[in-house]
């Protein structure tokens, strides 16, 4: 009878285990995938994109997009969808407390406004915020295409609708277009802020925006939108 034992083998690692692995490393795959072509697209925009390029910079193989997104064209709604789905828990929360309100009430009116503006401000210069999504939501607005509904279903036709509600008591029979106006009267600043960040920073000799430029470009607007609702500034400041 021999006295030599067998080695025991070493255990295999559970296969939930490996899953939860290979499903992190898929997931990791596709965020770098979505960066990647968020900053080319960004950088030569959407027509001379490629899927060839994208994968070089994400240092990804390229069947890994046709894996993960099927083309080009699904490549760039998912960035764009991840561009868009940026977390904006705080100002969505101040503006749903807002129209939960009263809105025929100037107080109220005021504080809506303050929250949308302020909630643009916060969202577009969140300085976490990579600085490819804008650029990307601003090519899709601005062709008539699939990119553009996924703008206008995800965001820019829920945002303009609450405003044009505000609108109906603040100034009943306010034209569409003359809300459309209005609309991007508002928000027209805090766009141009964004996408002319470094002129603007040239002109006024720093090398970025601070907390005190952040308040009065606010008041600033703010004013303005409110004098465009007829709200007195005695109102707006009691809000």
């Amino acid at each position: 009878m021999s006295d030599t034992h067998s080695t025991p083998k070493p255990a295999r690692p559970a296969p939930r285990k490996r899953a939860a692995t290979t499903y992190a490393s898929s997931e990791k795959t596709r965020a770098r995938l979505i960066d990647a072509a968020g900053q080319l697209a960004a950088e030569v925009g959407f027509a001379r994109l490629t899927t060839r390029a994208v994968a070089k910079r994400a240092g990804e193989g390229i069947g890994s997009i046709h894996y993960h997104f099927r083309s080009k064209a699904g490549l760039l709604e998912a960035a764009l969808r991840h561009a868009l789905d940026w977390p904006r828990g705080k100002y969505q929360g101040r503006l749903a407390e807002a129209h939960g309100a009263d809105l025929d009430d100037p107080r109220v009116q005021a504080r809506v406004v303050r929250a949308m503006v302020r909630g643009h401000i916060e969202d577009l210069f969140d300085p976490r915020r990579p600085a490819w999504h804008q650029r990307l939501v601003n090519q899709a607005m601005q062709r008539g295409s699939a990119l553009f509904d996924v703008v206008w279903e995800a965001f820019a036709s829920h945002e303009a609708e609450r405003f044009f509600r505000l609108l109906d008591h603040a100034r009943p029979g306010m034209s569409l277009r003359r809300k459309s106006m209005a609309y991007a009267a508002m928000l027209g600043p805090i766009l141009f802020h964004c996408d002319y960040a470094l002129p603007i920073h040239r002109v006024i000799g720093q090398d970025g925006y601070d907390q005190d430029y952040f308040r009065e470009l606010e008041e600033m607007i703010v004013n303005q939108t409110l004098h465009t609702l007829g709200i007195a500034a005695r109102e707006a400041e009691q809000a």
